[in-house]
């Protein structure tokens, strides 16, 4: 997540451990009665003003933390670690804070905190470390469990950020999964190995790569060099596809979006088809999108291996 994590981290404040408040904090004390703060995890608040604010990505940041930050000997897993370490995470804004608790099993009902999901997980020493001052998983195994929990397509988004982002070589995730032995999903895991890649941009490139990959959809190359240019997906050597999120736009400068248009138009002018989708176009309806991309396939009688 890059500078969105960093915008995150400096959120970090507004959290509020109710343990440390002391008799100079009264009026906080007050307002707490009062409702003006939202309880994110027990002993952990944020005034509401400031959640009514918070984008999803890092009203999940904030989430972690302080279910995190709650607990005394628990670890922050999953795809909750991952957002506390910055990791590439899809449709954050309703995800449950995952956690593991040292004894590896689950507490009682009554026990439980809301919204936050409890794994049944054991973790050797160099598993665990401090980030924020919250107990997590390491990064890999943080992709690991991602993987293994909730399936290919958010373990290969996971599996990318290691190599893109992290600099991780496919040799230490192979070391660390070999390390595990047996486990419940492991076969998921060394799959999301397989096909992850270290050219990845964004997570939205690499969820719809798994789309791509699950479905058995054929006759496309991920990020071909075409000259000078690279662009996301080339299906049968003439229809170039990218994935465009918003925020991609909104960050960059008139003059770096008029290259891109120039770009484009010289691509074209060499007999290449463009397709461009959002990331929310392809999560509200993906069998629309390979739809579209199959039609201008087929209208060049191509379309091989894209039923």
């Amino acid at each position: 997540m890059g500078d969105n994590n960093n915008a995150a981290v400096r959120l970090l404040p507004l959290v509020l451990d109710t343990r440390r408040l002391t008799k100079s904090d009264g009026q906080i004390r007050k307002d707490i009665a009062d409702g003006k703060y939202e309880f994110l995890a027990p002993t952990q608040v944020v005034a509401k003003e400031h959640v009514r604010r918070l984008a999803p990505w890092h009203a999940f940041f904030l989430r972690a933390f302080a279910v995190g930050r709650s607990m005394r000997t628990g670890v922050v897993v999953s795809r909750a670690a991952a957002a506390l370490r910055g990791m590439w995470v899809i449709g954050a804004h309703d995800l449950p804070v995952e956690v593991a608790l040292p004894s590896g099993g689950t507490p009682s009902r009554r026990k439980r905190m809301p919204n936050v999901r409890y794994r049944e997980a054991t973790f050797r020493r160099d598993e665990i470390e401090v980030i924020h001052g919250v107990r997590t998983t390491s990064v890999i195994r943080t992709f690991i469990d991602i993987a293994r929990y909730h399936g290919f397509p958010d373990g290969l988004v996971a599996a990318d950020w290691l190599l893109s982002q992290a600099g991780t070589s496919y040799a230490n995730i192979q070391a660390e999964i070999d390390r595990m032995g047996r486990f419940v999903g492991k076969k998921r895991v060394i799959e999301c190995v397989k096909w992850a890649s270290n050219r990845a941009d964004s997570p939205h490139e690499s969820r719809f790569r798994a789309h791509l990959i699950e479905r058995g959809i054929g006759g496309w190359t991920f990020q071909p060099a075409i000259g000078r240019f690279r662009p996301d997906f080339l299906f049968d050597d003439f229809l170039i596809v990218e994935i465009d999120g918003r925020s991609k736009y909104t960050e960059k400068t008139a003059e770096v979006l008029m290259r891109e248009r120039d770009r484009e138009r010289e691509l074209i002018n060499q007999g290449y088809v463009f397709l461009r989708f959002y990331p929310q176009e392809i999560a509200a309806d993906i069998d629309a999108v390979l739809a579209q991309i199959a039609q201008a396939r087929n209208a060049r009688g191509r379309g091989r291996g894209s039923g």
